[in-house]
C-alpha cells in the first residue's frame, strides 16, 4: 500500500504546481483553450488531450455522454463534482457523488454515460467522484477497467461486462489488474458474464459498496430435439434468449408442419428459411400448438408447461406484462426516456428493417439495441399461408385466451413500444419460454464444459480446430469435436467433426470450406445430459488468387493481389498505374472523391479512351485489349464482365437468399459502404460480403463536368465494349442494391478499371 500511498501524495502536491490545469463543462467548447470555467472544454475527452498527458482535468457537475471510452493516463487527474457556480479557476467548491443520493441529478453530479456502448474509461491514473453509468465491454470491465490506476469516490451503476459469444466477460461494474486500486466508492446494477460486480486479477478493493449486481445468464436449458438454447435474468424472471425451435413436445411427440394457416398444432416457416436462419429465428407456431392441449392461464406463473422443455412454462399475458414493466421502469431501457419506448432494449442488433426517420424505431441506430440481452429477432409472423412482417415484428404467444378463436399475444414492433394484443389463434407466432420457479439453473448445468481451442492452418478449404474437455459433468462424454457454420453459435445439428470420447484435449481438422466465407467454430462435448459447446472463435477463409499469377506488377511497380473466380482471373484491386505499359506515357487520372489519399485502397479513375490507349471497341471474349493494364492482362469485355457475373450467380453460396440476381455482396468489400437496411443489399449486414474475394471498393465516379459522386456510394467499371455512339458499356454496384448491373455512360466520365488476365 505505500507505493499507492505515495502516489497520491504526488498527484495531491502536483496539482496546481507546474502541471496543466484543463476546465471542462457541459455548457462549455471543446473550440476553446480551457484554461478556466468561462473558458471550459466540453468534453472531457477533450480536456484529457489538453492536459498533456501530465495534468489535472477539473469537471463540472454536468451530463457527459462520451462517443468512445476515455483514456485516463498514468500522469493524469480527472477530477469531477465541482459545482455550476464555480468561476475564474476555483476549485474549492466540489460535491463528491458518494456523499449523497443525487446520482442521476447532472446539476449536483459529474454524470458520465457510455451509452450502453462502450467502457466508460481505462484508468491508468486517477478518477475522483464521478457517476459512471450505462458502460459496456465485451471483455473485462463494463465501467472501468482500472489498469494499475486509482478510482475513487465513484458511482458505478447499469454497466455490463457481456460476450454473446462466449459468455467470459468479466466485472460489469469494473475489472482492476496491474495493482489498481479502487475505493470508497458504489458498483449497483451493473450485469456481467463473471464477476457480475467487480472482477480482477490484481488489485485492492477499500471501503466499497457492492451491491444489487446480476448475472446476465440463469443457466442454459436443451429441447428434446437437442437444441440448446442460453437464457436471460430479467428482474425475477428467467428467460430463454433464443426463440424455441423444437419439432417435439417435450414427451417426444412430434410437431408437424403445416404450410397454411391451421387450428391444428403444427409449426410454420419460410421455404427459404435455411437451418442456420431457422437456428437464428427459431420456428413460428399457432396457439394451439404452444398449449399442448393445457388450459388458458393468466396465472403468475402460468403453470402451462405447453410446448417448453421440461422445467420450462410458456409465459402467460401477466408473466409478459411484468418483464415489460420491470425493463419499463429502468430508465436506460427507454429509448428518449419514454414511456413504454422499450423495444429497442429487448431486440436484436441483426435482421430488423431500417427505418432511420424514428431515433427510437428499432431499425434505427442498431447498435444501440438489445440492452437488456433479450434478444428478439424480427421472424415475423404466419399468417394468408405466408411468413409477414419479418424485420419488422417479433411476435410471441402467451397462454392466455381471449374468445374462442384468439388469445393474447406480446408484440415487439419497429415502433419502439412492446404491445399487448390478441390475434386469431391459427396465427404463426415465435415462443419463448421461462423456467419454472422451482427449477434452480444448477439442475440444468449437469452438461460437460468445453473449451475452443484456436484456429490453425487456414488455407482455401481446410482449417484446423479442436478443444479442451475440462469436465464430464458427472457423465461420459460420449462424442466430441468441433462444429461449424457461416452462422453465430453453430451447432452439432450442423457441420462437424467427430473427435473420440472422454475428457482432455483434441484436435479436429475442417473440409469442404469455401474460400472467402467467414465462419463461427467451437468445440461441443456430448454427455447423457446433453450437449455443451465451448466459446466461438471466428475466421475467415482466404480466397483463392490465380495458380502461378497471386500477385502482378504494373510498370509504375504498383503490386495487386489477384483472384480465381471460375475460369477467369482477376485483379482483386483497382488499377492505380500511371504510366502506360508499352511506352510509359504518362496517363491522364483522377483520385477518387478528389483525395490522393484514397489511391492505395481505391485506385485510380480514367476516361474510356485513356482505359483503351487507342484501341477499338471489343465485344469478344476475350477482348483482346490491353490498353492501360499491365503486360500479360487485359481491358474485360462486356461479354466478360457477364461471364463473371453468370458464374457468380450459378453459385449458391455467392447469392444472397438464393436469388440468382443477388451477388453483389459476394463482390463488394466487406467495409467502407455506406449503410442500407434493405436484405441483400450491398449495405446491409457488411460482414456477410466479399465471399467471392473481388473486393469491390465504393470508388464513386466523376461526371464528364468533372463533379464527384457517390463515393462510399457505388462502384462503377469499364467494359471495353461500346454500346451505341460514344457510350461504352460499364458495370456497376450500388450501395442500395443487390445486382451487378449493366448500363452505358458517355467516354469522358471517369470510372475505375479492372484487368483480367490473359
Amino acid at each position: 500500500m505505500k507505493r499507492f500511498l505515495l502516489i497520491i501524495m504526488l498527484l495531491g502536491s502536483l496539482v496546481g504546481v507546474g502541471w496543466a490545469q484543463v476546465f471542462v463543462s457541459s455548457a462549455g467548447n471543446d473550440a476553446s483553450d480551457g484554461s478556466s470555467w468561462e473558458t471550459a472544454k466540453r468534453s472531457i475527452s477533450a480536456g484529457i488531450a489538453a492536459s498533456g498527458g501530465t495534468g489535472t482535468v477539473f469537471v463540472k457537475a454536468g451530463d457527459y455522454r462520451t462517443d468512445a471510452e476515455l483514456q485516463i493516463a498514468s500522469g493524469v487527474v480527472v477530477m469531477g463534482g465541482f459545482v455550476q457556480s464555480s468561476t475564474g479557476t476555483d476549485t474549492s467548491h466540489r460535491r463528491r457523488p458518494g456523499v449523497n443520493s443525487h446520482w442521476a441529478d447532472t446539476t449536483w453530479c459529474s454524470v458520465v454515460s457510455g451509452a450502453g456502448n462502450h467502457r466508460i474509461a481505462t484508468v491508468n491514473g486517477l478518477l475522483d467522484g464521478f457517476v459512471l453509468r450505462n458502460g459496456y465491454s465485451p471483455t473485462y470491465g463494463g465501467g472501468l477497467l482500472i489498469d494499475g490506476g486509482i478510482a475513487q469516490y465513484c458511482i458505478i451503476k447499469e454497466c455490463d461486462a457481456i460476450n454473446d459469444d462466449d459468455y467470459d466477460a468479466r466485472g460489469g461494474g469494473a475489472h482492476i489488474r496491474n495493482n489498481g486500486i479502487l475505493r470508497n466508492s458504489v458498483v449497483t446494477e451493473c450485469r456481467g458474464d463473471n464477476g457480475v460486480g467487480v472482477s480482477g486479477e490484481n488489485g485492492d478493493l477499500i471501503n466499497n459498496t457492492i451491491t444489487r449486481n446480476s448475472p446476465i445468464s440463469c443457466g442454459f436449458v436443451m429441447d428434446y430435439d437437442g437444441n440448446y438454447y442460453t437464457t436471460v435474468q430479467i428482474g425475477n424472471q428467467c428467460w430463454m434468449r433464443e426463440n424455441l425451435r423444437t419439432t417435439h413436445f417435450a414427451n417426444g411427440m412430434p410437431i408437424t408442419r403445416s404450410l397454411t394457416n391451421s387450428n391444428e398444432a403444427p409449426y410454420y416457416y419460410h421455404d427459404n428459411w435455411t437451418d442456420e436462419l431457422i437456428a437464428e429465428l427459431g420456428l413460428l407456431y399457432n396457439w394451439n400448438a404452444v398449449m399442448h392441449g393445457e388450459a388458458s392461464s393468466n396465472a403468475v406463473p402460468s403453470g402451462v408447461q405447453g410446448i417448453c422443455p421440461n422445467g420450462w412454462h410458456v409465459p402467460s399475458y401477466s408473466e409478459w406484462n411484468e418483464m415489460i414493466n420491470y425493463v419499463n421502469d429502468i430508465p436506460r431501457y427507454r429509448c428518449n426516456n419514454g414511456n413504454n419506448q422499450i423495444s429497442k432494449a429487448l431486440a436484436t442488433k441483426t435482421r430488423w428493417n431500417g427505418y432511420y426517420d424514428y431515433p427510437c424505431y428499432v431499425g434505427n441506430f442498431v447498435d444501440r439495441n438489445n440492452l437488456t440481452r433479450f434478444s428478439a429477432p424480427p421472424a415475423g409472423e404466419y399468417g394468408s399461408n405466408r411468413v409477414q412482417s419479418f424485420g419488422a415484428h417479433a411476435v410471441y404467444w402467451t397462454t392466455t385466451f381471449y374468445n374462442n378463436d384468439r388469445s393474447y399475444w406480446a408484440s415487439i414492433r419497429n415502433g419502439g413500444q412492446v404491445e399487448l394484443g390478441d390475434q386469431y389463434k391459427s396465427q404463426g407466432f415465435s415462443v419463448r419460454c421461462i423456467r419454472d420457479e422451482d427449477q434452480e439453473a444448477s439442475n440444468l448445468q449437469t452438461i460437460p464444459t468445453v473449451t475452443t481451442a484456436e484456429v490453425m492452418n487456414i488455407a482455401a478449404t481446410t482449417a484446423t480446430c479442436g478443444g479442451n474437455v475440462v469436465t464430464d459433468g458427472g457423465a461420459s462424454v460420449t462424442a466430441r469435436g468441433v462444429c461449424w457454420s457461416t452462422s453465430p453459435n453453430p451447432t452439432v445439428s450442423g457441420s462437424h467433426t467427430s473427435d473420440g470420447a472422454g475428457v482432455g484435449e483434441f484436435t479436429s481438422a475442417m473440409t469442404g470450406l469455401t474460400p472467402g466465407l467467414t465462419y463461427y467454430v467451437r468445440a461441443y462435448a456430448t454427455n447423457s445430459w446433453g450437449t455443451a459447446y465451448g466459446e466461438s472463435r471466428i475466421f475467415t477463409m482466404q480466397h483463392q488468387s490465380c495458380p502461378g499469377a497471386a500477385t502482378l506488377t504494373d510498370v509504375d511497380g504498383n503490386v495487386y493481389n489477384t483472384v480465381q473466380i471460375g475460369s477467369q482471373c482477376w485483379m482483386k484491386e483497382n488499377l492505380r498505374v500511371k504510366h502506360y505499359a508499352d511506352n510509359g506515357t504518362e496517363v491522364e487520372f483522377l483520385y477518387p472523391n478528389n483525395n490522393s489519399s484514397t489511391e492505395l485502397t481505391y485506385g485510380l479513375l480514367y476516361t474510356w479512351d485513356v482505359m483503351m490507349h487507342g484501341a477499338n471497341s471489343s465485344a469478344t471474349n476475350p477482348s483482346y485489349v490491353q490498353g492501360i493494364c499491365p503486360n500479360g492482362w487485359h481491358v474485360p469485355s462486356r461479354a466478360e464482365w457477364e461471364q463473371l457475373n453468370s458464374y457468380l450467380s450459378s453459385q449458391s453460396i455467392y447469392r444472397c437468399n438464393n436469388n440468382a440476381d443477388c451477388i453483389a455482396k459476394s463482390m463488394a468489400s466487406k467495409t467502407e459502404w455506406a449503410n442500407n437496411g434493405g436484405t441483400c443489399n450491398v449495405g446491409w449486414e457488411m460482414n456477410t460480403n466479399n465471399t467471392s474475394g473481388f473486393s469491390a471498393m465504393p470508388t464513386g465516379y466523376v461526371n464528364p463536368d468533372g463533379n464527384y459522386y457517390n463515393f462510399g456510394y457505388c462502384i462503377d467499371w469499364w467494359a471495353s465494349t461500346i454500346s451505341w455512339g460514344d457510350y461504352p458499356i460499364q458495370f456497376y454496384i450500388y450501395y442500395d442494391r443487390c445486382n451487378l448491373t449493366v448500363g452505358d455512360c458517355h467516354k469522358n466520365h471517369r470510372l475505375a478499371v479492372r484487368c483480367v488476365k490473359d
